[in-house]
């Protein structure tokens, strides 16, 4: 995995973040959210995914770090169970990487660029995260408006 610079990671990182934990907890029927306390949560993770990216490591492990790392960060700052974390920060990651699977070669067709361009030149990171963020924020915006739920963790 490549690193990026600081002012990426915070300018995608914590909104991805953000975005990640308002779908993994609307659709885990999580709905009485604390704006400020996911901020932070979010601000928290970027720096931890900005700092575990600086480490080679093997394919996926970053991810499962990102996981961990921010179902604890839920746990202990939302103050909700362990598998409550878990389940809603699993739906999210899952959901933004479908989301990120699907646009990002149609964003790297409109832009021109490939995978390595990104480890190459990061100015390209935002370019392509702003249609990603569109997108997620509009699919939380349906979830909202008609209530839709994957797994009801508060049953």
């Amino acid at each position: 995995m490549f690193t990026i610079p600081l002012v990426t990671a915070v300018v995608v990182g914590w909104p991805e973040v953000f975005i990640i934990l308002l779908m993994g907890c609307y659709l885990s029927n999580i709905r009485k959210l604390n704006i400020y306390k996911i901020t932070l949560i979010a601000c928290i993770q970027a720096i931890i995914t900005y700092e575990t990216r600086k480490f080679s490591l093997v394919f996926g492990i970053h991810t499962l770090i990102h996981m961990v790392t921010l179902s604890l960060l839920v746990y202990f700052i939302l103050n909700i169970s362990f598998h409550k974390a878990v389940i809603s920060v699993l739906i999210g990651t899952v959901l933004e990487g479908m989301v990120q699977s699907i646009m990002l070669p149609c964003i790297f067709n409109f832009y021109s660029i490939d995978a390595s361009s990104l480890a190459q030149n990061s100015k390209y990171v935002p370019l392509c995260f702003i249609p990603i963020f569109i997108v997620s924020c509009l699919f939380i915006l349906v979830i909202k408006k008609f209530n839709i739920l994957i797994w009801d963790v508060e049953k």
